[in-house]
């Protein structure tokens, strides 16, 4: 299978959906990492939550990587 980069922009939005859902005040991302993710069958680590949620929300638009020519 070829790699698709929109594949895992898509993936990584829906982690960030996820997240924006379940995230109060008092919980820590930790907690969301190892127990809330794996109900979703979400399975990362914290270094990879981290760099997802680190990520500008342009950068999680697949649409805006096409070039224009116009």
């Amino acid at each position: 299978m070829a790699y698709n980069k929109k594949n895992k922009l898509r993936n990584w939005r829906r982690i960030v959906e996820v997240y924006e859902e379940v995230k109060q005040d008092d919980i820590p991302d930790t907690f969301i990492v190892a127990k809330i993710f794996p109900k979703y069958n979400i399975f990362i680590s914290i270094r990879t939550w981290v760099t997802i949620k680190g990520m500008k929300p342009s950068e999680l638009d697949p649409e805006k990587d096409q070039l224009s020519l116009f």
